[in-house]
């Protein structure tokens, strides 16, 4: 509450109540001079209101008083009260009697009414975006759309006062690690007919990384106010921007074998990255079309234009889908990537600027890539329902290519240092594992008796060993007449002397060898 302002005293009270009798009498006793205090009495006492004072303490120190001296309060700068609070207000000068009493009633504002559309402030956007067929108020941008330019409807009422606050956070299918809520909201007055709001500085303002790729959530909330109504209640419009990128797919060299049987270099591709679970994939849908990878054939990396590329876009069109992942679709490059039943029979049909399709069995490649000689780099991309494809990953398929991984065994207990005999080993003997190797994942094991522990000579046929497959593998092994204790002092020279059978393959529903 504020007072206009004036040179005369100002008193005011709160509350019910109406003084009987003049707050000034004059006095009867002779006094010289009138505009002295002893020419007007005062009848009530002047109050000063102390700070931090809350408005429920107000109405109790500056209402009326049971005693019957009136409580009247100094007006000295303004003051809240509740709303339904009576207020009674006096001015005074030197040498006169009190104002007559000015009383106002402070207006309880009204609620709007819910389904009145003079008091909603509907957001619409001028960029091309898809709408959720279940929300329409949930909106995907179109992936070329680097702002959104807005605006709010205008109501049949007048002297209304329109606000917006927007929230941004990152989206992803998972839901958010960033959540906001309206007591986020900073409101400004809506006043221009439209407005601009960049992506890039909504992104930034929100302290999220651009780098990062991260999908957008950006959420405008409005609201209207009118004099003597409270707030309407903010509706709200969400739109989305999908930045996020699937991840890459890995590309090893694997030895193959063409038709007439001679040994050749292949491209083994497969949604999986090295040292990821397949749990990575969680967000992914189930469906079986619901992760691709799309590749193409290059003689040389300088020749590969492909900053221009885009396989996966929200196309530019205006439309209704059932989910947001849906939103997301193939370009014309994608789709006219050629199958596998075209390409297999002439992978030169896959040569740069011709996009191809690899076949899936779930993440895993149900084809080889035989890169002709004069074409060995392979670029490849995945592509997840919901996500922009992935950067595109480079590798160079050939012999020479091939990884050779050195030993790095780690010893985990003590070798026993035992003479060896050329007996059998016991009914008694069990495998002990005695160390791995970090890079291979490979386990050495020791042969010991469990009554009397011996490192043994294995003199089997055969040592049983098995692979934990779930993926397809390629293999080879040799074997050493050496004891546990030279391979540990001398395994990298000892690898000379192995002599490897040849590349053998299993696949993920074979039985271990």
């Amino acid at each position: 509450i504020k007072l206009a302002p004036t040179t005369a005293w100002l008193y005011f009270m709160l509350g019910e109540g109406q003084l009987d009798s003049l707050l000034y009498q004059v006095s009867d006793v002779n006094v010289t001079n009138f505009t002295s205090e002893a020419g007007l009495v005062k009848q009530f006492e002047p109050r000063v209101v102390p700070n931090l004072l809350s408005k429920d303490e107000l109405v109790s120190f500056c209402g009326p008083s049971l005693s019957g001296v009136p409580k009247l309060c100094v007006y000295g700068r303004p003051f809240e009260v509740l709303a339904g609070t009576k207020i009674t207000v006096y001015a005074h000068n030197p040498g006169e009697l009190e104002s007559i009493p000015v009383v106002r009633d402070v207006i309880r504002a009204e609620e709007p009414p819910l389904d009145s559309a003079d008091f909603k402030a509907a957001v619409s956007i001028d960029e091309v975006s898809v709408t959720l067929q279940a929300n329409s108020n949930i909106r995907v941008l179109n992936s070329q759309a680097s702002q959104i330019t807005y605006s709010l409807a205008q109501g049949g009422l007048q002297g209304v006062e329109r606000w917006v606050c927007i929230l941004t956070t990152t989206f992803s299918y998972s839901g958010s690690e960033q959540v906001k809520h309206r007591g986020d909201c900073t409101w400004t007055k809506f006043t221009s007919e439209k407005k601009e709001e960049r992506l890039d500085d909504l992104s930034m303002s929100a302290g999220l990384d651009l780098s990062a790729n991260s999908s957008l959530n950006v959420t405008v909330l409005t609201t209207v106010q009118k004099t003597g109504f409270l707030p309407a209640l903010p509706i709200s419009m969400t739109f989305l921007s999908l930045r996020m990128r699937a991840p890459q797919p890995s590309i090893v060299s694997v030895a193959d074998a063409d038709d007439q049987g001679s040994q050749i270099s292949a491209g083994m591709v497969w949604l999986q990255s090295e040292g990821q679970s397949l749990g990575a994939l969680a967000e992914q849908p189930a469906a079986s079309d619901g992760y691709r990878i799309y590749f193409t054939l290059s003689p040389s990396d300088r020749t590969l234009q492909l900053k221009d590329w885009s396989l996966r876009e929200v196309p530019e069109i205006r439309t209704t889908v059932v989910s947001v992942r849906d939103a997301m679709r193939n370009t014309q490059v994608a789709d006219a990537a050629r199958m596998d039943s075209t390409w297999l029979a002439n992978e030169r049909s896959c040569t740069f600027p011709a996009l191809c399709e690899l076949p899936l069995d779930g993440v895993l490649p149900a084809e080889l890539v035989r890169n002709p000689d004069d074409l060995p780099f392979l670029c490849s991309w995945a592509v997840w329902d919901g996500y922009r494809e992935s950067e595109p990953l480079c590798g160079l398929v050939q012999a020479s290519s091939t990884r050779e991984v050195e030993v790095t065994f780690t010893a985990k207990v003590a070798v026993n240092n035992t003479d060896e005999t050329d007996s059998e080993p016991s009914s008694a003997a069990s495998p002990v594992e005695i160390g791995e190797d970090i890079v291979l994942g490979a386990t050495v094991m020791q042969l010991s008796n469990i009554m009397s522990p011996q490192v043994r000579r294995l003199q089997t046929a055969f040592l049983p060993l098995y692979l934990d497959v779930w993926i397809p593998l390629q293999y080879r092994y040799a074997g050493l007449t050496r004891t546990p204790q030279e391979l540990i002092q001398g395994a990298a020279s000892l690898a000379s002397l192995w002599s490897f059978s040849e590349w053998e393959l299993i696949e993920a529903g074979d039985s271990a060898p």
